[in-house]
C-alpha cells in the first residue's frame, strides 16, 4: 500500500503521517530531506532516498539496478493500493483507502474518453500526494504518454503552460476544453474572483413508486 505525502510536509507532519499509517519504508529526495532527517518515526525505518539524497539507508538508484528474487504478486484488484490523507483544513489528516481496481478501471476508461496518442503529454497541476494528480499519472501510464508536473503551482506558469499546450493540440474537443479554461481563468484574473474547479455534479431524483401491499424492493426495480 502507497501512501504519497507532501514534500513540503513538515517534520511533525511527517511524523503524523509515519505513526498513524504504520509505514514500514518511506522514498524521498533531497528536497524533503531536511524534514525528514529531524522526524523521530523514521529512525528505525527504511529510508530510500533518491538522486543521492542524504540520510537514506538504501539508494533508490542501485535498488533498481540490483538483481533481485523475483516476487510473485499476491495482490487482487479489490485490495487498498493507495492510502491518501485529506488536507486537514478543520482538523488533522483523515486516511482514505483506494482500491486497486476502481481506480485503474477509471483511468482506462479515460484514456478512450481523452483520445489519448503517443506524443500526448499530460499536464498535472496537482502533486502527485493529491488524488487528481495520481490520477493523472495513472492516465499516462495506461495511455503510455508524458505526464508533466509543475514544480509549484503559479497562475502564471499554469496559464502559460495551457497556452501551449493550446497551440499545440491537435483534438478539436480538447482544444475546445483547453480554451475554456484560459477563458475562465481570464474573467478570474479581471473579474477578482475565484477560479471555477469543478464542471458540477449531476444530481438525479428517482420518485420509487409503491404497490398496494407497500413498497417495492429496490431489487425488483433494477430487474425491470
Amino acid at each position: 500500500i502507497v501512501t504519497p505525502l507532501n514534500w513540503r510536509g513538515s517534520a511533525d507532519e511527517l511524523d503524523y503521517f509515519i505513526a498513524n499509517v504504520e509505514a514500514k519504508a518511506i522514498f524521498f529526495a533531497d528536497i524533503s530531506a531536511p524534514a525528514l532527517n529531524a522526524t523521530a518515526g523514521s529512525a528505525s525505518m527504511l529510508r530510500i532516498s533518491v538522486d543521492g539524497a542524504p540520510g537514506g539507508t538504501h539508494d533508490f538508484a542501485e535498488l533498481m539496478n540490483s538483481k533481485a528474487a523475483p516476487l510473485q504478486s499476491r495482490a487482487a484488484a479489490d485490495d487498498i493500493s493507495l492510502m491518501l490523507y485529506t488536507s486537514g483544513t478543520t482538523s488533522s489528516p483523515k486516511a482514505v483507502a483506494v482500491n486497486a481496481h476502481p481506480f485503474g478501471s477509471n483511468a482506462r476508461q479515460a484514456v478512450g474518453e481523452f483520445e489519448l496518442k503517443d506524443a500526448d503529454i499530460i499536464l498535472s497541476p496537482a502533486p502527485f500526494s493529491h488524488l487528481y494528480g495520481l490520477f493523472s499519472l495513472q492516465i499516462g501510464l495506461c495511455a503510455g504518454v508524458t505526464t508533466h508536473v509543475l514544480p509549484a503551482f503559479t497562475p502564471p506558469d499554469f496559464i502559460a503552460a495551457l497556452s501551449r499546450a493550446h497551440a499545440a493540440e491537435e483534438s478539436p474537443a480538447a482544444r475546445e476544453a483547453i480554451a475554456q479554461i484560459l477563458v475562465n481563468s481570464r474573467m478570474c484574473a479581471l473579474g477578482q474572483r475565484p477560479i471555477c474547479q469543478d464542471t458540477g455534479v449531476a444530481n438525479v431524483f428517482v420518485d420509487i413508486g409503491v404497490h398496494q401491499d407497500g413498497l417495492v424492493h429496490i431489487s425488483m426495480l433494477s430487474q425491470q
